[in-house]
């Protein structure tokens, strides 16, 4: 017999909000780049995307609550592409604490490489 125990996730600490770092794992679907995590008692994820080699990160979803997020955007005029992905902890509509480590896609016309 199997039990699956529920984990209820306890809301966040004031004092706890610098040190919140989330965790960010890429994954293979058919047509994308499945993105995992866990809100770790925050309201949601703001997860960036930017092509390696630029500087700034393009917001991909706003405290996004549910995952997996399924990132399904082609790669720009069908060449090879790096993707980079982070997430940041949103708490009463703020950003708070560090971003995740960032992981990568690799993108060339019909398929992908994860990395």
């Amino acid at each position: 017999m199997l039990c699956h125990a529920r984990v209820e996730t306890k809301p966040l600490h004031e004092t706890n909000r610098p040190l919140f770092q989330p965790w960010l794992k890429a994954g293979e679907i058919e047509g994308g780049v499945s993105l995992s995590s866990d809100k770790m008692g925050a309201d949601g994820l703001n997860i960036y995307v930017r092509t390696a080699g630029e500087r700034a990160w393009q917001l991909l979803a706003a405290s996004w609550q549910e995952f997996p997020f399924h990132d399904r955007r082609p790669p720009a005029s069908g060449r090879l592409e790096r993707r980079e992905y982070m997430a940041v902890g949103v708490f009463d509509a703020e950003e708070i604490g560090q971003s995740s480590p960032v992981v990568s896609a690799v993108w060339q016309s019909d398929r992908k490489i994860i990395s």
